[in-house]
């Protein structure tokens, strides 16, 4: 493979919990996705390892692989092609991609856009959100990615609020979110493991605009 090509994956959310305060029910429920990362004409092999971890890194409130909060569509798409399934309506759209059937569960990146200030001059369109369902993306700083366990994303995020729930392939999954640091977390209920990975703007509450992926998705009552 040429130094200057290296293929990334992109993959999306699921949240679980293990005896959240308040329960809808009894509360505690991945894929490949090949894309373009970064061109580099070095041929060092520590500078090819960093694009490389680059590729599969989650920065909270920032990005996560090489799609960034605030990016516009024509990039995303530039990144990882056409999608393989989309949604759009009153300025937001979600667009979907899947890994391909090579394991039992197929993953998917979701990426969640917002046009604001419609007919402005600052009209702008742009990523308010990043899901991801693979375990090949890991948290940075950390070893957290889908498939920790609560209790160990509780130790690097001690303001984890839970916020909602769905479920799923006959599983309650609860949604946690680290608002301060720009971060959510699916959590499948039979086993209080992460299914998926959010991102967004940081000190901006997840319910208040999250990514429409779950049409059941139920928020607890305030």
């Amino acid at each position: 493979m040429r130094p200057f090509l290296l293929p990334f994956l992109l993959i999306c959310f699921c949240f679980a919990c293990e005896n959240p305060g308040q329960k809808p029910a009894s509360s505690p429920d991945s894929k490949e996705l090949p894309t373009a990362a970064p061109k580099t004409s070095t041929t060092n092999s520590d500078s090819l390892d960093t694009v490389a971890n680059a590729a599969y890194q989650i920065i909270p409130g920032q990005r996560i692989g090489q799609i960034s909060l605030g990016d516009a569509p024509k990039k995303v798409q530039a990144i990882l092609g056409a999608p393989d399934a989309g949604d759009a309506a009153m300025g937001k759209a979600l667009a979907t991609w899947y890994s391909k059937a090579t394991h039992p569960e197929r993953h998917e990146v979701n990426v969640y856009t917002v046009r604001e200030n419609t007919g402005l001059p600052t009209e702008t369109v742009g990523v308010q959100q990043i899901r991801v369902t693979s375990p090949r993306f890991t948290v940075t700083g950390s070893q957290l990615s889908c498939g920790s366990s609560l209790s160990q994303i509780r130790k690097q995020f001690y303001g984890l609020t839970y916020i909602a729930h769905y479920r799923a392939n006959g599983h309650n999954v609860f949604l946690y979110d680290a608002v301060e640091q720009g971060i959510a977390f699916e959590i499948r209920g039979q086993d209080s493991t992460c299914v998926g990975i959010a991102i967004h703007p940081k000190h901006s509450p997840l319910a208040a605009r999250y990514l429409p992926v779950h049409q059941n998705l139920e928020y607890l009552k305030q």
